[in-house]
């Protein structure tokens, strides 16, 4: 068999062992658990493990024990070859049953196949029947090729099944499926003859496995990736739909008391409530990404709702560089809200928000940086953090950034002194995540 067979064994099992760590860390991400494919990936790591024990025994000079041994693991590899392709059997079956489902009485007859062939070459091992293992490689035996035969039975059984679903697979399903049995199906049919006769099918299972686990690995991650952009898309229609109660009620009352007072400038609120809520109800139909100015026009409107209710006590202090960038909506005013109601109106005389936007570099990526502060009442992140609430408003606008742009939010803030948030947002934002929406 030679050392070089050793070290393809030994590399493989290898391969298989990071593939089971990556599945388990799958599914501790909350991916859906496939069935089947677990088990394959461990029973290849046996089969892979028996026959590296196999082969280092081969190139060793024999003992007393080793036959017995050679035998033994033998019928390991043999016990783990028809397992892997139970257990992808089942995982063909899972893929099936999601559009319709598999008839129990094909389960059972795959069982039977599948226990009755580890039985048979089990048995044609001992008596020499198929092939005995050397060192140089195989043996064949005088009822090979009847072996052979009925060892495709399974294969051709499986292919079968998925042919006759494939309008319930799908093309993609489909091909996906099959090539788990391309590179087998291709060694089998070189038994007896070159590499045949070399135990080379543990490494050919090996390739398979790994080629299936790639595309599971790739399918989930774009499912998750699609979830989570889901689920970021759906809290901003909440958040947009839930505006503060707090807020309508407080600029209706002032309305009512400007109309009597100052009806131009009731007039001129009335003008600036209007252009609010209709931001409000855009970002609820645009969910992907919108202009930097668009977001800016929205908080200045907020603003100055806001600056005719607290007058003197609010100041605002714009520096804003000529920067064009894409961004969530509802990004910037939330934090903006946050400054007022959380920041400045907390103390009596009033305080200043600062919202300032520029362009920097860093190891040769460049960001636009979004500065909100305020010298306002502050509060304590430890406090913030351990009070038990889940503040919804700041988690979701970070998560956004990051879901979205891959953009960072941070936020730091003094009691006493003020709060400082500042987001981070790449200037090459890629193609697909950009949604551009407009007034």
């Amino acid at each position: 068999m030679g050392y070089s067979h050793l070290v393809i064994d030994i590399n493989s099992l290898i391969v298989v062992s990071l593939l089971m760590w990556g599945c388990y860390r799958i599914n501790r991400a909350q991916a859906f658990k496939r069935p089947g494919l677990e088990q394959l990936l461990v029973e290849d790591a046996v089969l892979l493990l028996a026959h590296t024990l196999q082969t280092l025994i081969l190139l060793n000079p024999p003992t007393p024990h080793s036959r017995q041994l050679v035998t033994l693991l033998q019928f390991i590899n043999i016990i783990f070859y028809y397992a892997i392709h139970y257990s992808y059997y089942r995982y063909a079956a899972m893929v099936i049953g999601q559009k319709k489902s598999v008839p129990r009485w094909l389960h059972l007859h795959v069982i039977t196949v599948v226990a009755g062939l580890t039985l048979m070459e089990c048995v044609a091992y001992i008596k020499g029947w198929f092939y005995t293992v050397v060192p140089e490689g195989r043996v064949l035996g005088p009822y090979y090729m009847i072996g052979n035969l009925f060892a495709w039975y399974e294969i051709v059984l499986i292919i079968g099944v998925l042919i006759c679903n494939s309008k319930s697979l799908g093309y993609y399903n489909l091909l996906k499926l099959l090539s788990f049995l391309l590179i087998p199906a291709a060694h089998a049919l070189t038994r007896g003859r070159g590499l045949g006769l070399y135990m080379t099918m543990p490494a050919a299972l090996t390739l398979s496995c790994l080629f299936l686990f790639i595309l599971y690995y790739l399918e989930r991650s774009m499912q998750l990736r699609e979830q989570k952009m889901r689920s970021a898309e759906d809290r901003l229609r909440i958040a947009v739909s839930q505006i503060q109660p707090h807020f309508i009620y407080n600029e209706l009352n002032t309305i009512y008391v400007l109309c009597e007072k100052d009806p131009e400038l009731a007039q001129k609120c009335i003008g600036l409530f209007s252009d609010y809520l209709r931001s409000n109800l855009d970002g609820m139909q645009n969910v992907g990404m919108i202009p930097l100015e668009q977001e800016l026009r929205h908080v200045k409107t907020y603003l100055e709702l806001e600056r005719i209710r607290f007058r003197d006590r609010l100041v605002v202090d714009w520096q804003i560089e000529d920067v064009s960038c894409m961004l969530p909506p509802l990004t910037i005013q939330p934090l903006v809200e946050n400054a007022v109601k959380h920041g400045v109106t907390k103390k009596r005389e009033g305080g200043r928000v600062v919202i300032s936007v520029h362009r920097i570099a860093e190891e040769d990526e460049e960001w636009t940086e979004i500065c909100i502060e305020d010298d306002g009442a502050g509060f304590d992140p430890e406090e913030i953090r351990n009070d038990g609430k889940i503040h919804i408003g700041i988690n979701n606008v970070r998560e956004r950034i990051d879901m979205l742009c891959g953009g960072t939010l941070q936020v730091e803030s003094e009691k006493g002194k003020g709060t400082r948030a500042v987001i981070r947002l790449p200037r090459q934002i890629p193609k697909d995540r950009l949604t551009a929406g407009g007034e």
